[in-house]
């Protein structure tokens, strides 16, 4: 009898919660909410619409890159088993980053405050945390019990995710925030375009009482901001 534990809990822990986030942040940024269901996809569409918003490159490739290892180990024969293994010992170290990176780069456009980054920085701690319980408690944690605080953490994590973009989607739609305009890379040089990113402080909204109008740091807008202030000093 085929054992289906393994998707119900791929389903219920990391699609369905997945799907959720994604539905809320591609209704307030106008993307067809559809896609949400699409698994890889979804988070393929998202850094794309991340991209001159809050991120200077496309992370999607990587996001891709990352799944098809991920499927190849799953579905691997032997002979893909060793040649992925020696490949890993090789590359695991650029794995990791690139695994850390896209954590950072999907989630952080959506926590604005210390408090929701702590859970960022936790859910990137959680594979060592995890290790170390392994090395240093050995014997006195029970394996079962280990492995429901594994999922009980990953449970927790995926959903507070979700919360953050309901709680930054409802504010969109209660007219508290906007959303950042993408920006047009070929009417800005590549400094300008880091520039401006930066000053958004790497994040996807903005509060709509910003008074200040928010348009790129180019030069010419730096002159025109200058002119201004010396015509009002005169």
């Amino acid at each position: 009898m085929t054992d289906y534990s393994d998707y119900i809990s791929a389903f219920f822990i990391w699609y369905v919660p997945m799907v959720i986030f994604t539905f809320f942040v591609f209704d307030i940024l106008g993307v067809k909410k559809v896609y949400s269901i699409i698994p890889i996809y979804n988070i393929y569409r998202l850094l794309s619409e991340y991209q001159g918003r809050v991120w200077k490159r496309n992370w999607g490739l990587c996001w891709g890159i990352l799944c098809a290892i991920m499927i190849i180990q799953y579905f691997e024969s032997e002979l893909i088993a060793v040649v992925l293994f020696m490949f890993s010992l090789i590359l695991m170290p650029l794995y990791l980053f690139t695994l850390v990176s896209l954590l950072i780069v999907i989630y952080l456009p959506l926590l604005r405050n210390v408090y929701f980054k702590l859970v960022l920085l936790l859910n990137i701690l959680l594979p060592i945390i995890v290790s170390m319980i392994k090395v240093f408690a050995y014997g006195y944690v029970y394996k079962d019990n280990l492995e429901i605080l594994i999922i009980v953490s990953k449970v927790s994590i995926n959903y507070f995710y979700v919360f953050a973009a309901f709680d930054i989607w409802l504010k969109v739609k209660r007219g508290k925030y906007v959303v950042y305009k993408k920006l047009d890379y070929s009417k800005l040089s590549s400094s300008d375009i880091k520039a401006e990113l930066a000053s958004r402080g790497k994040v996807l909204v903005h509060p709509v009482e910003q008074t200040e109008k928010l348009e790129p740091k180019t030069e010419l807008n730096e002159e025109k901001k200058t002119i201004r202030k010396i015509e009002l000093d005169n």
